[in-house]
């Protein structure tokens, strides 16, 4: 952790975004964090879990919302998987981790422009494990290995898989790191009934039904949840990329009163002070 205590840290205002899984469903994720430059809050520090860590790592190195979720629609599931029959599993995510490391290249954590992490479990000991170092691109992979489908990422004597097993929204991290507003984007808010659009859809939908209690106890650490409601949309097809990032966006947008007053309530001043940073930090990129 020493690496992320860069001298900014106790002096400029900290707004931590915790990116959370639920396979395609994270472009929304994109259209949240457009809505949010829009109204001056830009992140600070960044966590994801599984889809989260994809799209925290892209956003982290310099991709825009609409650039990622168009690089995103062009893929197809069986696109970033292969058959890589194991014990464990019957296919590897190798190429998720080949995608993003294409639109950042061969990045380090200690190269990110702010504090990121990801969560991924072990299953040798049934714990969470937090990846905050080394290879970008390799992490946010180990943090999407989803168990049973794709085989998990052997690391010394861990066997590391999809971390929304133990934190499917990663808000401890930034806990840890003492930010002054800490906020929450939970892709599986939703309680309606959807019937899975097929067998994949189907065990990331499992998936998130046996999470789902201990995610909502672990959310109440948030200073501000935004809850999606996506149940409309197939977990699987990208094809839904455009409407995925709009509901995020609508969603956003509705919700930036809410955010603000909760904002204002744990953390005084700060919205001032994030878009004065912003303006500062846009105006490094202009002049670059």
């Amino acid at each position: 952790m020493a690496r992320f205590e860069f001298p900014f840290t106790n002096r400029e205002p900290t707004f931590g975004l915790a990116l959370g899984g639920g396979a395609v469903f994270g472009i929304a994720h994109l259209g949240a964090l457009k809505a949010l430059e829009e109204h001056g809050l830009r992140p600070t520090h960044i966590t994801g879990t599984s889809i989260g860590a994809i799209m925290a790592s892209l956003y982290a190195f310099g991709h825009t919302p609409e650039a990622i979720r168009d690089a995103c629609s062009e893929l197809e599931w069986w696109q970033v998987s292969s058959f890589g029959w194991s014990r464990y599993g019957i296919m590897n995510n190798s190429a998720m981790g080949d995608f993003v490391r294409s639109h950042i290249g061969d990045r380090d954590f200690s190269e990110a422009p702010y504090p990121m992490a990801f969560i991924a479990t072990d299953l040798a000991s049934r714990t969470k494990v937090v990846l905050d170092s080394g290879d970008v691109a390799g992490a946010a992979m180990t943090s999407a290995c989803v168990p049973g489908i794709y085989s998990p990422i052997e690391r010394g004597d861990q066997l590391l898989v999809d971390g929304g097993l133990v934190e499917n929204v990663p808000i401890s991290p930034l806990r840890k790191w003492g930010v002054d507003f800490v906020m929450g984007i939970d892709l599986n808010g939703s309680r309606r009934r959807r019937e899975p659009g097929g067998i994949f859809d189907a065990l990331i939908t499992a998936f998130d039904i046996a999470i789902d209690s201990h995610t909502r106890t672990q959310l109440r650490e948030a200073d501000y949840v935004l809850s999606l409601d996506l149940a409309d949309y197939d977990r699987t097809n990208p094809g839904q990329s455009s409407a995925l990032f709009q509901e995020g966006y609508d969603a956003c947008c509705h919700a930036i009163k809410a955010i603000r007053k909760q904002l204002d309530a744990h953390a005084p001043g700060l919205l001032g002070r994030l878009r004065h940073r912003l303006t500062r930090v846009q105006a490094g990129s202009s002049g670059a």
